[in-house]
C-alpha cells in the first residue's frame, strides 16, 4: 500500500501551477463580465422575454418551488 504523502503533492507544488493576475487583469475582467451581463439583459429586454419586479418574483417561485401563480379555481 502507497504512503499516504505519496499521494497528495506538497501545498507548494500545488501552489506553483497557479499563477497571479495583476490587477488590471482582474478589472478588466470584472469589467467585461457586467458588459456581457448587462448585454444579456437588454437583449432579453427588447425581445420582451425580460420580466421583473414582484412579477418575475412569482415566475421564478413558481417554477422553483411548484407554488401556484394567481387564484386558482377548483
Amino acid at each position: 500500500m502507497a504512503d499516504a504523502n505519496s499521494e497528495n503533492p506538497p501545498a507548494d507544488a500545488i501552489a506553483a501551477i497557479f499563477i497571479r493576475h495583476p490587477l488590471w487583469e482582474d478589472a478588466l475582467a470584472l469589467l467585461m463580465g457586467t458588459a456581457m451581463v448587462a448585454l444579456g439583459i437588454v437583449l432579453y429586454g427588447h425581445a420582451g422575454l425580460l420580466t421583473g419586479g414582484t412579477v418575475g418574483l412569482a415566475f421564478l417561485l413558481k417554477y422553483l418551488l411548484g407554488w401556484p401563480f394567481g387564484w386558482r379555481s377548483s
